[in-house]
């Protein structure tokens, strides 16, 4: 065969390859393959409606297009094994040189994510976005001081009071927040406090995404409730607040949702008595109960402080509020040659607790936090071995793995069902009203900064703070302009904040005046006046 057939026939048959296999080509990411691509495309836009061409003979042409051929042939139209690109937006970028090693130090792309940005100024700043977060490098600071994660997280206006009740003991807190113990050693890795700056909420929950977060002013950690391996990963700032410098294809994962999670005050004493293991997942955000106290409702157990002791947190005895079945103490029979252990409540009598049982209590914070048994191990439903003590109530899954066989029952759940705690808790305010604390971040601020406005609400005839209350903002401008503004509800300490943004165009020396009203049920809100000045 002369060598201008084989270049015809070669021909003809890669573009026929083309026409009837596209996505065989789209798919390919070798640089190998990537030539056989570009080289059909070369061919095609003739070959695929029919149109010959005049090709001059060379012996290296034809023997080129056999071995393209070889290559597709192998390959085969519908079972090429193609690799898959990674699930993260695809990035043009590289990092820039200035921050190769400090992006590797921190982990790369396994951890700041792919760059998504070129280098562009921020100020005085050189920075460059990744997936996860800002570097940026200060050329008049010297040292490790050049390098830092910008801290996008202020950007993003999430933040929580610290509420750090009883601390556990190897517990890391930092500016009064307490760390997840899961991010910790992250956290540690990528430079704690200096490079990552302070936290900026407690740990939260967010049933959204199905995550447990945390944000700090350069980054956000989370974990998710369904990985088994608890892996640790960074939540996408970048993506999330990259504008105009950043072009890539943008994923939903992306988004940031700070505001779909559930506070967790309670958070350091639940990882000292065993975590969501123990308590399950949290069902409500803290709330004042009818008996003045503030409780938190998880599928296991239900959380509470009294107002004048919120470092000492206990648990709500359930299982004897939900009606659960009880058994009167009696006399030992057996110990643990039976696999039991011998509970005593009122003399020489007792109860009889597994040895499963009693490991599980001994773990998660001792008969203390259990309390009592109220019954002796009895049949529920589906004939599961259960026993209750004052506080929850465990069951048995003998067939299970060996980490799951006890595990507390979903009273949590229950409780909800039967009270409603938090209809009742909305229709609560304090008696004898409540006294406003406003504080401004400054009495005056440039134009183009934002205004921080702090409220506290405290109870007027205890002087303790008032949690779960609203309130709203209303700012009015020298022009008689107003705008409305709306807080967050108050936290267990009776805090709440927000910020004001910049508003363009007012001139210097401006003064303005605001009311902030907290919004109480059933009755008439109360506000109270304030001002501030613009001032350059």
């Amino acid at each position: 065969m002369s060598h201008d057939l084989i270049i015809a026939f070669s021909d003809r048959l890669l573009a026929s390859f083309f026409c009837y296999c596209p996505d065989l080509f789209k798919n390919l990411h070798s640089a190998a393959i990537a030539k056989i691509w570009r080289y059909v495309l070369s061919l095609t836009p003739d070959m695929c409606i029919g149109r010959s061409e005049k090709v001059t003979a060379r012996a290296n042409q034809a023997f080129h297009r056999l071995v393209l051929l070889i290559t597709l042939l192998l390959s085969g139209c519908g079972g090429f094994q193609v690799e898959q690109p990674a699930a993260s937006p695809v990035s043009e970028f590289e990092v820039d040189p200035v921050f190769r090693e400090y992006y590797q130090d921190l982990g790369g792309a396994d951890t700041l994510g792919a760059p998504i940005s070129p280098l562009f100024d921020r100020g005085q700043l050189q920075c460059q976005y990744t997936l996860n977060a800002l570097m940026c490098w200060d050329a008049y600071e010297t040292g490790a001081r050049r390098f830092q994660l910008y801290p996008l997280g202020k950007e993003i206006g999430v933040y929580d009071t610290p509420e750090i009740f009883e601390q556990a003991s190897g517990q890391q807190v930092v500016g009064g927040y307490i760390i997840y113990p899961d991010f910790v050693a992250l956290y540690e890795r990528l430079g704690g406090e200096k490079n990552l700056g302070r936290p900026l909420t407690v740990v939260r929950y967010n049933y959204e995404k199905r995550r447990v977060e945390q944000y700090f002013e350069g980054v956000g950690f989370y974990q998710s409730f369904d990985d088994t391996d608890a892996k640790v990963g960074l939540l996408p700032y970048g993506a999330a607040l990259c504008q105009q410098e950043c072009r890539y294809v943008r994923d939903v994962s992306a988004q940031l949702t700070p505001d779909k999670h559930i506070r967790t005050p309670f958070a350091a004493v639940l990882q000292q008595w065993g975590g969501l293991s123990f308590s399950g997942q949290p069902l409500t955000n803290p709330y004042p109960a009818l008996d003045g106290c503030i409780e938190q409702v998880y599928e296991n157990a239900v959380f509470y402080v009294l107002p004048d002791q919120p470092q000492q947190v206990r648990l709500r005895p359930l299982p004897v509020w939900l009606g659960m079945a009880t058994t009167p103490p009696g006399p030992r029979l057996y110990g643990r040659e039976r696999n039991v252990v011998f509970y005593t409540v009122s003399g020489d009598l007792g109860y009889h607790v597994p040895v499963l049982f009693d490991d599980f209590i001994a773990m998660h914070g001792g008969v203390q936090v259990s309390g009592n048994p109220i019954a002796e191990t009895i049949a529920y439903e589906n004939d599961t071995p259960r026993q209750c003590f004052e506080n929850y109530c465990l069951d048995l899954y003998p067939n299970a793995a060996q980490n799951f066989r006890v595990r507390p029952a979903s009273l949590g759940i229950r409780y909800l069902q039967m009270f409603s705690p938090l209809q009742q808790a909305e229709t609560q305010a304090p008696e004898g009203g409540v006294v406003l604390n406003i504080r401004e971040s400054a009495p005056q601020i440039p134009g183009n900064q934002p205004q921080k406005i702090e409220l506290q609400v405290l109870a007027r005839a205890t002087q303790l703070p008032a949690s779960n209350l609203p309130a709203e903002l209303k700012l009015i401008t020298p022009d008689g302009t107003e705008y409305l503004y709306d807080f967050p509800v108050t936290s267990l300490d009776g805090k709440t904040w927000l910020e004001i943004p910049p508003i363009p165009g007012l001139p210097n020396g401006s003064l303005m005046a605001y009311q902030v009203c907290v919004i109480l049920p059933q009755e008439t809100p109360v506000c109270q006046n304030d001002a501030y000045l613009i001032w350059q």
